[in-house]
């Protein structure tokens, strides 16, 4: 868990509460929950389990997609036209 990240804490009551902009301050998670967002805080002990979203934001991964979809692109564009070249010696 880092500073500032969203996490979703299931308590030990079985209550899930999503925290925007946590902290970690002496035994409690605190966080912006609800809407509007109220301050909230979770002592440590009440919570069973955290999780995160974790987004793949890396450079590589990102041109690696994108490479994909052009080769896919390019192949159906050549496929294409093999089939139009084709069909006027029909």
């Amino acid at each position: 868990m880092h500073a500032g990240e969203t996490v979703r804490v299931l308590r030990k009551t079985d209550v899930s509460v999503v925290l925007h902009n946590v902290q970690l301050i002496g035994d409690s998670i605190v966080g912006d929950a609800g809407e509007p967002p109220q301050r909230t805080a979770i002592a440590v002990s009440d919570v069973q389990m955290i999780t995160t979203r974790q987004t793949d934001t890396s450079v590589a991964t990102t041109g690696i997609k994108t490479a994909g979809i052009v080769v896919v692109a390019v192949l159906a564009a050549g496929l294409l036209a093999i089939a139009e070249f084709a069909s006027i010696f029909k």
